[in-house]
C-alpha cells in the first residue's frame, strides 16, 4: 500500500475560499484514509495528521458503550500528548462527556484551553 500523502498545516487562509477549498481537500483525504486503512488505531492516526490541516484539537477517540456493564470502554485514543490512559478503560456513563455524548445523541463542543482540565 502507498504511503499517505499528507498536506502540511496551513497557518492562516488568505480566503474562505481558500478555506473551503482546503476543507474540502482534507474530507477527500479523510475518505482516502478510512479506505485505504483496515487497523483501527492506524486509521486514528492517519486521521489526526489529515484533520490537523484543517482543524486544531488535542485528541481522536473511539469510545463505545458497553450496554453488558453499562460503561463506556475507550478502544483506541490518539494524541500528540502522551497519556497513560491505557485502551480498554472503563468509566461510568453517568458524569462522564462521552456518557453524555451517547445518551443524548448530541454533540459536545467544550473549550477547554489553558484550563489544565483537558479531556480524556
Amino acid at each position: 500500500m502507498a504511503d499517505p500523502v499528507v498536506s502540511p498545516p496551513e497557518v492562516a487562509f488568505t480566503s474562505p475560499l481558500e478555506h473551503s477549498r482546503r476543507q474540502l481537500e482534507a474530507l477527500l483525504e479523510v475518505s482516502e484514509a478510512i479506505a485505504q486503512q483496515r487497523d483501527l488505531p492506524a486509521l486514528f492516526h492517519d486521521l489526526a495528521e489529515r484533520l490537523h490541516s484543517v482543524v486544531d484539537f488535542d485528541f481522536l477517540t473511539l469510545i463505545l458503550h458497553d450496554p453488558v456493564r453499562n460503561v463506556m470502554r475507550l478502544h483506541v485514543l490518539e494524541t500528540r500528548i502522551p497519556s497513560e490512559k491505557p485502551t480498554g478503560t472503563e468509566a461510568p456513563v453517568e458524569n462522564n462527556p462521552s456518557g453524555w455524548v451517547w445518551q443524548d445523541a448530541a454533540a459536545l463542543c467544550s473549550e477547554r484551553h489553558g484550563r489544565g482540565d483537558a479531556l480524556p
